[in-house]
């Protein structure tokens, strides 16, 4: 692989990841590591010796989320596994190991991806997508000396983070890596009540310093709530590889939650991404692939397919990873609060261009919504698929999801609002087609413009046909 192809087959795992947080995390972990750890080169090869284990260590995610990062990372890099008898053909040698210690994995890279490797990590770190470990960090989680004492049995240490006459912190040096570890003080109690535990590495002989690990900070803080509920943005991509599926694209910040791209209302973000076309398109995946990418270059296997919720939502649990210097708070459910809009999803629908442009139909809905009291009056049309339609209504008041949909009269009502629209279709030239009724349930998504790849594999932009004018 040349070190242009192996570039951009880093930039397209970025574009996979975006939407998985822990992984994302990872994967630049990995890639960080392997450009920063030690290694050997000649001509043909370089060969590194690193584990998974290591790796879950570094970036202080699950196991789980730093095996499918390794994996991630060798099916688009491409490097060789090897026994560690075989490394001395490459004209390489394994290192010694002390009591205790065991090998991870024995890695054989090309040059010129590996330079490729060190090239990425180096501008992750330049344009801020990354902070190595070890830059300290704010609210009391700042890095502290602690001086470790080998008693025989076990290594123990004096907690810097309460009055430590006698040691009370039990150190664990990681098998793998001699120069990292974690702390488990056996005195203190968090907040959460949880026992703090400490992330360590290696000054110098016997000098360490540690923080607590991520999931005591999270536990000993309180969970900052968004101050008013909104409309959600999401992605979802079940043909890419990786894919997580559906993905609310939401995470805690200062302000409340963030990295939506949810606009006011429902309306003015479809009108908003279809105006801007292509070029907020392409903003949206600069955004989830974190890089640069010029239009031409975006691989089309991985084309995000963007979502909006129907109901405003606020997060009900989170979980927290860290993030270079300090962590970001991920939102892992939400429920929905309100709802002003209802969406009627219509599919397969054959010959639907037809009939989805001409006026009749927008004058169909139009005087469908002004004539019922319960409605605004505002409306949009999103031509889905080639096949497919949505169309957002929007309701003269909030309404409790829950409540609202839970209501049988409200459900037959908005089955019947679907039944209308399709028969007028039908009636312009349209055949087949049903309505999904599963769109009707609280908290779901509709499509907002924007490229999508069908379930064929073929791309389809979706795109804002036809809305009702404001009313004041």
């Amino acid at each position: 692989m040349s070190q242009e192809a192996a570039l951009l087959s880093i930039q397209k795992l970025l574009a996979i990841t975006a939407s998985r947080p822990a992984v994302d995390h990872a994967v630049k972990s990995l890639i960080w590591r392997l450009s920063t750890h030690q290694h050997q080169r000649n001509d043909s090869s370089v060969y590194i010796e690193l584990s998974i284990g290591y790796l879950q260590k570094v970036s202080m995610v699950s196991f789980g989320s730093a095996n499918t990062a390794w994996h991630l990372v060798k099916n688009h890099i491409g490097w060789k596994s090897i026994h560690k008898n075989l490394v001395s053909n490459y004209g390489f040698s394994v290192r010694k190991l002390a009591r205790s210690q065991k090998w991870g994995q024995h890695l054989i890279f090309d040059p010129s991806v590996y330079d490729s490797v060190v090239e990425f990590a180096n501008w992750m770190v330049a344009s801020d997508l990354w902070y190595p470990p070890g830059i300290a960090v704010s609210d009391g989680n700042e890095w502290r000396s602690i001086q470790v004492i080998n008693t025989g049995s076990r290594h123990m240490a004096r907690c810097q983070w309460h009055d430590d006459s006698n040691p009370s912190m039990i150190v664990n040096i990681n098998d793998d890596d001699s120069d990292t570890g974690y702390g488990v003080c056996m005195a203190c109690k968090t907040d959460s009540g949880r026992i703090l535990s400490v992330f360590m590495r290696r000054v110098s002989g016997d000098s360490w310093e540690g923080r607590p690990s991520a999931s005591i900070r999270f536990g000993s803080r309180t969970v900052v709530t968004t101050k008013s509920p909104k409309a959600l943005d999401g992605i979802h991509n079940p043909l890419g590889s990786g894919s997580p599926g559906r993905v609310v694209l939401a995470r805690l910040g200062s302000k409340g939650l963030i990295g939506s791209y949810g606009r006011n209302d429902v309306l003015s973000t479809l009108k908003w991404a279809n105006r801007a076309g292509d070029a907020a398109e392409k903003r949206a995946w600069t955004a989830s692939a974190k890089m640069e990418v010029s239009t031409s270059d975006i691989p089309t296997e991985f084309l995000p397919d963007r979502l909006i919720s129907v109901s405003e939502m606020v997060a009900s649990e989170w979980s927290s990873i860290p993030s270079g210097d300090g962590e970001i708070y991920i939102p892992k459910r939400f429920k929905p609060t309100r709802q002003k809009w209802i969406l009627i999803d219509l599919d397969d629908f054959t010959r639907l261009s037809l009939c989805i442009h001409k006026k009749s139909i927008h004058q169909f809905i139009d005087r469908m919504v002004s004539d019922e009291p319960s409605m605004s009056g505002r409306f949009a049309i999103v031509r889905t698929s080639y096949s497919g339609v949505q169309i957002w209504l929007e309701l003269n008041r909030y309404y409790d999801p829950s409540e609202y949909f839970n209501g049988y009269k409200n459900r037959s009502f908005l089955a019947g609002l679907g039944k209308a629209i399709s028969s007028n279709l039908r009636s312009y030239g349209c055949e087949g087609g049903h309505v999904d009724h599963s769109a009707f349930a609280p908290g779901r998504f509709g499509r907002r413009p924007g490229w999508r790849l069908l379930s064929d594999g073929m791309p389809f932009r979706s795109s804002l046909v036809g809305y009702s004018n404001e009313r004041k």
